[in-house]
């Protein structure tokens, strides 16, 4: 027999040099698997070495994509299939190629080639093709090798596929993947000792592979992984699992300990009993750490560092199920910033954004160790209070909370003042963080609505208003989807002779049920959910259309339109004024638009900013219900008004309260410093209007002159020119 056959020559592109790895390989699966005839094996010779490259070299070959074996016994019959560039000669599945005839497996344009060199199996000479896949130009380049046992003997043989173009296969390459391979890649016997391990594995268990073949698997593992490791390598060696993966913890040399994910598959020799393992191990701290990370930002908010919704809810379902058990008394505050949208119209939203983290610090502060303090969104907060003593304790959280808060904030060169309306709900067994959260939020609202910057404990009266509100939210997103609202106007009149010289626009809501809803029912809903936004624009936009009819018949109408603190603080409103103004045709002096001294409350630069330019477009301002807000001589001064507007309660009494009357003459008297109108509203009795024919007063409203009414009475009344004359209103 040639020596270069007995050697088992299988270089693709020199017949002198071996590729030794590559062989063995092959072998070991034609040996297990050959279905054709084949030597005894001589039992004076010993068994083959085990080497530990053999399943690191496998695995490499499965790994390329440009390489491809193909190996078959003395019957033709193939015995191994491995590597990726099998698909180029149609074997998608080597797996399924096993036990199949090589005529059978291989592309027909192949058998040309092949056919003659395969006549005897038992004397084939090595060669290297390029053959076609059935097109004019060839495909792959094939290398046909012998394959022969440990005495030298063929037993069989195997094809090396390559597409054209791609260099020959070198046994350098296969060590220096394993050597250079970024991740860790071992050969560990049966019992799990260390046999072989590559540089990337040393440094990462800080070992050298000197030491590492000292010690045994189990010997770097975590004593908490121990068992569970074991039981997942006795799968694999048993054969349950063909190949395992885990993630476990190894100690260093250092004694720090490394998270590391492990592949494990076993290699078998030809007589199925277990080789070695080959285990690919992967540092995963930095995945772990990136996932933390990820868990934490899905769990926390980004702007403060604290528990998010999720989370908060999470928390707060904990404490309910320890509530059943323990029946310990837990306590959720739901916490909202009064005005906080005026701080980011006017200063900015990362004025808004500092603020936030501010307010998140000082509540950290001021509550009590062991409480949860977590952000909903927006200014919206929450804290959980458990293991309370009292249910008072609850209230007295909440005022240190409110304490903490009054002092101003320092905001970029700003003083920013700020206060919190603070809802608290006391758990009871079988309540849901759900329900919790709903009754704190209901107690909130009652706060705010009592005046902000103070607190209120939930009650069951606050349950029902809360499902009211909701449904009155509901309500009004489809009342403007589909034009329920209306307005009507109420005449505002000269008080010296009864001229009808402007009107003031009051929305209400057409229910399809309810019929006609007044304001007051909807409008604080709609501020607090923000829809008195959409709400008030279109208010504005109808009014100016229905006041440009009017003025044709009365030119020195003005219609009077109220601001909400939201549109007034709006970075578009304007551009919503003007655009309305220019869409109809109205003049600018024409429209007056009333604000309340509310809505300058923590906005004032910002608000006075934009008044002063609705000024100088021509419009004119007032200043609804004077004397019941915040109002200040600096407010005063530093607005651009035009007009003050007396508050009905004032009005009402006055005939039997000295001071209301002292207030209204105090108003009328600033008024007239200032060269301001002063109109009075709210009158219901001729009595309050000869008062203040006396005192001076130019302008009243009220329903001892006309009640609110709809567009077509107002126009009939504007058209006629009829003088309005107080008649007593009391008691109607």
């Amino acid at each position: 027999m040639p020596e270069n056959r007995r050697q088992g020559v299988d270089e693709w592109t020199s017949p002198v040099s071996t590729d030794s790895h590559v062989r063995r390989r092959v072998g070991q699966d034609l040996r297990m698997g050959s279905a054709g005839p084949r030597r005894p094996r001589r039992t004076s010779r010993t068994a083959p070495r085990v080497d530990a490259d053999d399943g690191v070299l496998s695995l490499a070959v499965d790994a390329l994509p440009d390489v491809g074996v193909l190996a078959f016994d003395l019957g033709l019959v193939v015995t191994a299939a491995h590597g990726g560039a099998l698909a180029t000669c149609g074997v998608r599945d080597p797996a399924a190629a096993i036990g199949r005839p090589l005529a059978g497996v291989v592309p027909r344009a192949w058998e040309a080639e092949l056919a003659p060199r395969l006549v005897d199996p038992a004397r084939l000479e090595p060669a290297d093709v390029a053959i076609g896949t059935g097109t004019r130009r060839p495909a792959v380049r094939v290398g046909l090798r012998v394959l022969t046992d440990e005495d030298g003997e063929p037993v069989g043989g195997y094809l090396l596929v390559r597409p054209l173009g791609v260099p020959a296969v070198r046994d350098d390459w296969f060590r220096a993947a394993f050597e250079h391979a970024p991740i860790g890649v071992a050969v560990v016997s049966p019992e799990g000792r260390w046999l072989r391990v590559n540089p990337a594995l040393g440094a990462l268990l800080g070992r050298s592979e000197e030491a590492l073949r000292e010690l045994d698997v189990a010997a770097v593992t975590h004593p908490a992984e121990v068992d569970h490791d074991a039981a997942v390598l006795d799968r694999v060696r048993s054969g349950d699992a063909a190949t395992a993966q885990l993630e476990t913890r190894y100690v260093c040399g250092d004694g720090q300990v490394a998270h590391v994910q492990v592949s494990v598959a076993l290699e078998r020799a030809s007589n199925g009993v277990p080789r070695h393992l080959v285990f690919h191990v992967q540092d995963v701290a930095e995945r772990r750490m990136a996932a933390s990370r990820l868990e934490h930002l899905a769990l926390h908010d980004t702007l403060t560092g604290l528990p998010n919704r999720a989370l908060l809810v999470e928390q707060l379902r904990h404490a309910l199920a320890a509530l059943e058990r323990s029946g310990e008394r837990i306590a959720l505050l739901f916490l909202d910033l009064d005005r906080f949208k005026n701080v980011n119209d006017s200063l900015g939203h990362p004025i808004g954004d500092q603020l936030l983290g501010q307010v998140a610090r000082r509540l950290r502060g001021a509550v009590r160790p062991g409480d949860v303090v977590g952000r909903l969104g927006g200014d919206e907060f929450v804290i959980l209070c458990q293991e309370l003593d009292d249910p008072g304790t609850a209230g007295t959280v909440a005022d240190r909370v409110a304490d903490a808060l009054r002092a101003p904030f320092s905001l970029g060169g700003h003083q920013v003042a700020m206060t919190a309306s603070i809802g608290i709900a006391l758990a009871a067994a079988g309540d849901d963080a759900a329900d919790l959260l709903r009754d704190a939020d209901a107690a909130m609202y009652r706060a705010k609505a009592r005046g902000r910057d103070r607190h209120e404990f939930f009650h069951d009266a606050l349950r029902r208003g809360a499902v009211e509100r909701l449904e009155i939210e509901i309500g009004l997103r489809r009342a403007l989807a589909e034009g329920q609202l209306v307005l009507h106007y109420q005449p505002q009149v000269r008080v010296r002779d009864g001229a009808v010289v402007g009107v003031e626009a009051l929305v209400r809501w057409q229910h399809p049920e309810r019929g006609l809803v007044p304001p007051g029912a909807f409008l604080p809903v709609a501020e607090g959910t923000r829809l008195i936004v959409p709400i008030g624009g279109w208010v504005l936009d109808e009014a100016c259309r229905q006041a440009a009819e009017w003025v044709a018949a009365v030119p020195e109408l003005r219609v009077a339109v109220n601001v909400s603190a939201h549109q007034l603080t709006g970075s578009d409103f304007v551009d919503s004024v003007s655009g309305a103004l220019e869409r109809h045709g109205l003049a600018p002096e024409r429209l007056c638009l009333e604000i309340t001294e509310g809505a300058f409350v923590g906005a004032m630069e910002f608000a006075s900013r934009t008044l002063a330019t609705l000024v100088e477009l021509g419009i004119e301002l007032a200043v609804d219900d004077f004397g019941t807000g915040y109002a200040t001589f600096d407010f005063v001064r530093r607005v651009p008004l035009h007009t003050i507007k007396i508050a009905g309660e004032f009005m009402r009494g006055m005939e039997r309260d000295r001071r209301d009357a002292g207030i209204v003459a105090s108003v009328l008297t600033l008024a007239r410093a200032l060269e301001l109108t002063a109109v009075a509203e709210g009158v219901e009795t001729a009595a309050q209007r000869d008062y203040l024919r006396r005192a001076g007063c130019q302008l009243a409203q009220g329903y001892a002159y006309a009640r609110p009414a709809p567009p077509a009475a107002i126009g009939e009344l504007l058209r006629g020119g009829q003088r309005l004359q107080a008649v007593d209103a009391a008691g109607d």
